[in-house]
């Protein structure tokens, strides 16, 4: 199953491989980087080095939290790392400050207003450290 996470705010489009199991975080050696992800100077700051893994092998795909300092959240639920959490179409999924939208490719849905108003009006405490 092919896997998109849309930024919220920008818009912009990660595309997850299609293997079983990818890490997501700020260091080189998670499967997906976002160190420099905002830009060249600005990253996210609070996204811990491998933060969560998205294991696309069940029907649906789950993510799993690896026990970042700042948690990782679907639809602002906490992702436990002991469990996982379901990801369906549509699910906004928090790393760092920024939401997600979990699009599968064979869906059509779009965003609505009303998801991306909430995004950018989302008060979210963070922690400061590293993992």
């Amino acid at each position: 199953m092919k896997i998109k996470l849309v930024d919220l705010i920008t818009d912009k489009v990660i595309e997850i491989p299609d293997i079983v199991k990818i890490t997501i975080g700020r260091s080189h050696e998670a499967d997906i980087s976002l160190d420099g992800y905002i830009d060249e100077k600005e990253t996210l700051k609070y996204l811990s080095r491998t933060h969560c893994m998205i294991d696309s092998q069940n029907d649906p795909p789950y993510v799993t939290d690896l026990d970042s300092v700042n948690g990782t959240y679907v639809n602002g639920e906490k992702v436990e790392s002991t469990q996982g959490l379901s990801l369906v179409h549509g699910d906004i999924l928090r790393l760092d400050q920024r939401g997600f939208q979990v699009l599968f490719e064979n869906n059509k849905a779009r965003r609505s207003e009303k998801t991306k108003k909430m995004a950018q009006n989302e008060t979210v405490t963070m922690k400061v450290g590293r993992n």
